[in-house]
């Protein structure tokens, strides 16, 4: 079954926007809201590893997790290890993921097209997961804004943000993360495109591309630790 707007696909006991459900390894959520807009979506996973919302790994319709409309609010709350969250939002104007996950071996894969006024504030705890953010993949985004703290090592984040407007700011505490950074579009000097980045560890590897129209690229650094390997590539 398909979700339209607030009408809900449970296995095992998932519950979604109606509060908290506690639940056991392995449960999944497979979502595809078709052109509906004022989404309120929230998923709380709080017990057990080997949990999904979307993917794992794919069939039909490649295992849903899309959201397609306007004002969407999206809240995922996952504990465990070995979970993933994989989907797409599509064509929205204005939206906000708000993620948790904490455990090791997690993964987190988003794609965001053609939008505008995007959010994705994100708190990550634990070792060994897998990040990768894509927004305006396929078409150009407006005024995309990624927050995420981390805490925790051998962690792997790679986003590629078109969009014209960009602010990253990273927090994270942990040794021999990776992070990939590629930020590029439109970028004026009042809707540019920014990273900042405060990073207490050693052994990160850190590598930033920047690329705007009128050369308006900020990139702001703190760093404490040794080993760091940082590269910065900008261009107009």
């Amino acid at each position: 079954m398909r979700i339209h707007q607030r009408v809900l696909f449970v296995m095992g006991t998932t519950l979604l926007g109606l509060g908290h459900t506690p639940l056991y390894a392995d449960q999944s959520v497979y979502i595809d809201q078709v052109a509906g807009d004022s989404l309120t979506l929230t998923v709380n996973q709080n017990s057990g590893d080997g949990n999904s919302i979307g993917d794992p790994t794919a069939q039909g319709a490649d295992q849903y997790f899309v959201i397609d409309g306007d004002q969407q609010t999206i809240t995922v709350d996952q504990i465990g290890n070995s979970n993933t969250l994989t989907g797409s939002i599509i064509s929205t104007d204005t939206f906000e993921f708000d993620l948790s996950q904490t455990g090791s071996t997690n993964t987190f894969a988003i794609e965001q097209e053609n939008g505008s006024n995007g959010s994705i504030v994100a708190d990550f705890v634990g070792s060994n997961n897998d990040v990768i953010i894509d927004a305006g993949l396929v078409t150009s985004s407006e005024y995309m804004n990624l927050d995420l703290d981390v805490t925790g090592d051998y962690n792997t984040f790679d986003w590629t943000i078109d969009a014209d407007g960009v602010l990253n700011n990273v927090t994270v505490a942990g040794d021999y993360n990776d992070f990939e950074i590629d930020q590029n579009g439109y970028g004026s000097s009042i809707d540019y495109h920014e990273v900042i980045m405060n990073m207490v560890g050693d052994n990160n590897v850190v590598d930033i591309i920047q690329e705007t129209t009128l050369n308006a690229s900020h990139i702001d650094l703190d760093l404490s630790g040794s080993n760091q390997v940082i590269t910065i590539t900008q261009s107009d």
